[in-house]
């Protein structure tokens, strides 16, 4: 039976022992009762007499929905299938799934707002519930923001506004690069910022937790609390060699605020991310309504999700922007389309053939290089906590792959299949056995 369900999560039907899954969703009281009773309907008719695991869900009056459902029980009862209640989130709240049991199994999950539950460290060694991701599931791209970012910047270098080759500090209105015996010898620029050549300090960052005060822009670059990285500064003549510099994307995306008058989300948003049709992306560091529920989990290295189930990014060109690998995967067609030329295209293809011309460390202007000519390749990894990516593109074979994960250790897993990549154009190839996957943990 197919059921006719569409939307965002709201009620759940899921076979404990698949990735079996429908979702819908209720705006009010009545459609939800009518989404409910389609559920119900459908476990009937898809499942053997399951036993049917069923949550209220946190800010529903279990009584009242009892009240509302009693006739959907009495239902379940007269097809054979049992059930059993539990309401709330609370972790003693989770249903235990006996071991090796060939009952069928079926969790549902009655309220607004719901998220699956992860079962799989509660119940070892037995079949738990696994949501799917689809494209709209939502990952952080991590240093991959770097990239994008970049092409805000070459933009206002079309636009005359910025010089590529002119001392940054020129621009700069709310902080400046202070003087040094570096930078008396060469001025720091944006081609030095997006190639990593600028001589400037701090690599990355860790982020913040939900519970952090997240600092200024200002106080990042100063290195000031409640920042928790140090000062960005000059200790390397500029151009002189490459490495690797979070803080001189920080560095830009002050600089991009400065020249434009506009805060970075909004810039990009507005310049890029609209532009390229990426509808489901944002360097926002609050994900807009709805958009949690369909945000992957960050999970550290012993698969525990991360505390508050993600850190924020107030460094966002250098590592904040949420996305999902079907809008990455536009920035890579967007790229190699502005390199064809032609009108309405994100950027010329002389700034693109400039963005795509390799600087020391085999770098361009924001994207990572490899190959040459016919062969040339961009892209970038990504790294958050609890987060790991990749996105890379043949420039002109319209070849391309985009992988992200919501784990510390899923770079292993990323560079396995980016070494294999011969293989990821084999239509013969699947990658489905390990990606786009997630198990999506509820406190």
């Amino acid at each position: 039976m197919d059921a006719p369900f569409d939307g965002v999560v709201a009620t759940q039907a899921i076979r404990a022992k698949g990735p079996t899954e429908k979702q819908l969703f209720g705006y009010n009281q009545q459609t939800l009762l009518s989404a409910i009773n389609q559920v119900f309907d459908y476990i009937i008719d898809e499942f053997p007499q399951p036993f049917v695991m069923i949550q209220i869900a946190r800010g529903r009056s279990s009584a009242d929905t009892l009240q509302d459902i009693h006739y959907i029980l009495d239902k379940l009862t007269d097809s054979g299938c049992k059930y059993e209640i539990k309401t709330g989130y609370r972790s003693s709240d989770y249903f235990k799934i006996p071991k090796d049991s060939e009952q069928e199994f079926v969790f549902v999950n009655i309220g607004m707002f719901a998220r699956l539950t992860n079962v799989h460290q509660m119940l070892p060694g037995t079949a738990y519930a696994v949501k799917k991701a689809d494209e709209f599931t939502l990952f952080q791209a991590a240093s991959i923001s770097k990239a994008v970012a970049a092409i805000a910047a070459l933009q206002l270098v079309e636009q005359n506004k910025i010089d590529l080759d002119e001392d940054v500090n020129t621009y700069l209105k709310t902080w400046k690069i202070k003087n040094s015996s570096f930078t008396e010898k060469k001025p720091i620029t944006l081609r030095g910022l997006l190639t990593h050549t600028a001589g400037l300090t701090v690599p990355g960052f860790n982020g913040y937790a939900q519970t952090e005060e997240l600092p200024t822009l200002i106080q990042i670059l100063n290195g000031e609390k409640p920042a928790n990285s140090p000062a960005v500064i000059s200790d390397l003549v500029p151009g002189s060699v490459w490495r690797y510099s979070g803080g001189g994307y920080v560095l830009m995306q002050q600089l991009l605020e400065d020249v434009t008058g506009s805060e970075f989300p909004t810039l990009m948003q507005r310049s890029v991310l609209s532009s390229i049709g990426m509808n489901r992306s944002t360097f926002e560091l609050a994900l807009p309504f709805l958009w949690p529920e369909q945000a992957s989990i960050g999970h550290d290295s012993s698969g525990k999700k991360i505390s508050g189930n993600w850190h924020r990014y107030p460094e966002s060109a250098a590592a904040g922007l949420w996305t999902t690998p079907t809008d990455l995967a536009r920035y890579l067609i967007a790229i190699q389309k502005s390199l064809r030329g032609g009108s309405k295209q994100v950027l010329s293809k002389q700034m693109t053939e400039k963005m795509l011309t390799k600087h020391l460390g085999d770098w361009g202007l924001g994207p990572a290089l490899y190959g040459d000519n016919d062969s040339l390749v961009f892209g970038h990894t990504g790294g958050n906590e609890g987060y790991r990516c990749l996105s890379f593109s043949y420039a002109y074979s319209g070849e391309g792959v985009v992988i992200m994960t919501n784990g510390n250790d899923g770079m292993d897993l990323i560079m396995e299949i980016k070494e294999r990549r011969e293989k990821v154009f084999d239509p013969d190839h699947r990658l489905d056995e390990h990606i786009n996957k997630y198990s999506s943990p509820n406190e």
